[in-house]
């Protein structure tokens, strides 16, 4: 089992899941698939795939942090990966960016988990907690929306609530991270 507790693991927790995905549908209907975006709202979709980006980005900066490994077996496959979250082409057929995610370029991106995890891991929450947790956010947020607090502290409220919810949301990609940042 991969651990998720760093980025590599959650970036191939996303990306075994888009592996397994029928190669005949479209690249976007995919990653909206992966990540539960029902509006099909471009915007978040295009958000949701920068964070992807970014997480690549913080792979590769914590590697590049440890002095004692060997980078170079680490990074070999990292442009394979990189070339299906860079993804330019979000209409074409998904199996045009699929067969980068080989069996060998998965096994890399687990091997860096590994060594991730030892070094950086973070501490996790059970996707029942979470799902739990943004309940109570959406229950905080309604009785705010209705309640009777002045406009401009409602307005303010509202939106650190939505920072929030957008953190939970994003729990896959940033991790505890990202949840703790949306606290601050």
């Amino acid at each position: 089992m991969i651990k998720t507790d760093n980025p590599a693991g959650r970036l191939y927790a996303i990306l075994n899941e888009a592996k397994n995905m029928s190669h005949n549908i479209s690249t976007r209907d995919v990653w909206l698939k992966v990540f539960k975006i029902e509006s099909k709202s471009q915007t978040e979709l295009f958000r949701t795939l920068t964070s992807l980006q970014e997480l690549m980005d913080e792979i590769k900066e914590q590697l590049n942090e440890a002095d004692d490994i060997n980078k170079d077996l680490y990074i070999k496959y990292l442009p394979n990966i990189e070339r299906v979250i860079r993804v330019t082409n979000l209409d074409t057929s998904w199996n045009s960016y699929r067969e980068s995610l080989s069996d060998v370029a998965m096994y890399n991106l687990a091997h860096c988990a590994e060594i991730l995890s030892s070094r950086y891991g973070e501490s996790t929450i059970e996707e029942q907690e979470l799902f739990k947790l943004k309940d109570e956010i959406d229950t905080l947020y309604e009785i705010v929306r209705t309640g009777s607090l002045n406009k401009e502290l409602k307005i303010i409220i509202l939106d650190q609530l939505e920072i929030i919810r957008r953190a939970i949301h994003e729990y896959r990609i940033r991790g505890a991270k990202g949840l703790h940042k949306a606290l601050r």
